[in-house]
């Protein structure tokens, strides 16, 4: 439950500066990707991890790698789940972790190599506006 209202705030937070159009003193909010006219596009790759610990230590070897420019973790959220037959909850960090879309292969394996869990949550959405200069920083910071 803890997921699904953080989740709700960020959508909400998301779609007031997409409506507006305008963000903190004037300056311009977002930016289609499309209308950046590069080939560059952007994804959101979300990743449980059972602990701060874990969480930790896969963002920093993920940013070391320059598979992402800045990993947030979210420390606490609940998921429920099934598995192996049972519904199962439990207590996990969040990591979401803003990167190039081409990277989420190799991002995507550097996880299930590195992560505790026998199927590792990593999922991913593109991100279709967002601040030019963020975007900007992101696609400098991972290059390799």
């Amino acid at each position: 439950m803890t997921l699904i209202v953080q989740a709700r705030y960020l959508v909400t937070v998301t779609l007031l500066l997409s409506k507006s159009g305008s963000g903190v003193r004037g300056h311009k909010a977002k930016m289609s990707t499309e209308e950046k006219g590069t080939a560059v596009n952007f994804s959101v790759a979300m990743v449980t991890a059972p602990s701060m610990e874990v969480a930790q230590s896969l963002s920093r070897n993920i940013i070391q790698r320059k598979l992402a420019a800045c990993v947030n973790i979210i420390p606490q959220v609940v998921s429920i789940y099934e598995w192996q037959g049972n519904i199962e909850e439990s207590s996990e960090c969040l990591m979401m972790i803003k990167t190039q879309s081409r990277h989420i292969p190799e991002l995507t394996s550097f996880v299930l190599a590195h992560h505790p869990y026998k199927v590792p949550e990593v999922i991913s959405l593109k991100i279709s506006e967002g601040n030019e200069a963020y975007l900007k920083w992101i696609e400098q910071s991972t290059q390799k």
